[in-house]
This record gives C-alpha cells, sequence and structure tokens, in this order.
C-alpha cells in the first residue's frame, strides 16, 4: 500500500510540474548589432513576443551558477505588439514600442545571461543562455541557439527552420 501512495504521488507531483510548464512555441537565439551588443533573434508559432526577459549570474567556469546567485537584468515589455514587429530586438538599445521595466543591462564579462521570450499566446518561445566571449566573435548573420537540448551557432535561416519545428 506504501509503494502504490508513493508511486501515486509520485505521479500526481510529476503532472503538477509538467502543468506549469508552457509549451514551446518557438525559439530564440542570440546574435549582435553593428556594435557588437547582443540581439535577441525570435521565431515564433504564435505571433509577436510581448515580454523579454534577461537575467544573469557569475560565470563559475565548471559548475551551473546557483539560484540565488542569479538577478534579473533587463526586462522589456511591448504593450502592442503586432505581427509586423521586428523578429530581432536589440538587448542594449530595443526602441520600437519596447517598454524598458526594469532597464540598464550591461552585458560584461565574467557572467553568462539567459534571455527568454514570451508570445501574446499561451506559451513560451523558450531561452538562450550566452557569454559576451560566445557571441564576441559571431560574424554577421550568424547566431547561437539551442536545436533541442544542442547549443548551435550557424546562420539565421538555419535556427528559424529549427525554432519553427516547434510548431
Amino acid at each position: 500500500m506504501r509503494a502504490l501512495l508513493i508511486a501515486a504521488a509520485t505521479a500526481l507531483a510529476a503532472f503538477g510540474l509538467s502543468a506549469c510548464s508552457l509549451p514551446p512555441v518557438g525559439a530564440v537565439a542570440v546574435g549582435v548589432d553593428d556594435a557588437g551588443g547582443p540581439v535577441l533573434v525570435m521565431a515564433s508559432c504564435e505571433g509577436p513576443a510581448e515580454h523579454i526577459e534577461v537575467s544573469s549570474a557569475p560565470e563559475t567556469g565548471t559548475a551551473s551558477p546557483t539560484v540565488q546567485d542569479w538577478r534579473e537584468d533587463l526586462e522589456l515589455s511591448n504593450p502592442e505588439p503586432r505581427d509586423d514587429d521586428p523578429a530581432a530586438v536589440s538587448l542594449t538599445d530595443p526602441g520600437g514600442r519596447w517598454e524598458a521595466v526594469i532597464a540598464g543591462a550591461e552585458f560584461t564579462e565574467g557572467r553568462v545571461y539567459e534571455a527568454r521570450a514570451w508570445p501574446t499566446t499561451e506559451g513560451t518561445l523558450g531561452s538562450i543562455d550566452f557569454t559576451t566571449a560566445e557571441i564576441a566573435d559571431l560574424g554577421e548573420g550568424e547566431v547561437l541557439y539551442y536545436d533541442e537540448a544542442v547549443k548551435r551557432r550557424g546562420p539565421v535561416a538555419d535556427f528559424v527552420d529549427a525554432g519553427l519545428a516547434h510548431c
């Protein structure tokens, strides 16, 4: 009986955790602008993004940063997203209709950054983690992105194909 209760509790916990997760409806990547600043590139199955967040933690070199090491560096809101919104947003100078909820992100060496975006519907465009060293040598039209669980570097077109595979 005890084993059955433990199994039921485990199944219920797994269901609860999966119910809290938003489904992927696209993907995000990071590239650079002409000045070398980070640009978030988005491929969305569900329309334009309305919210972007960037967090950072000290680079540890070996282990992942702990939860308490992370801080929120940037939060952007697009109060009136439209289908003709650009699919790329500079994280140092967002412009357009993007409003800074938390501003002043400085992208410096020695930190790992995680950028996330959400569309106007239920779901997430996911996240991408990066360091300034990783994006420093990206060429024109190149981005860092996740294809499944593998971080890749490649042309924007390859990222868009991988991102829209979530549709």
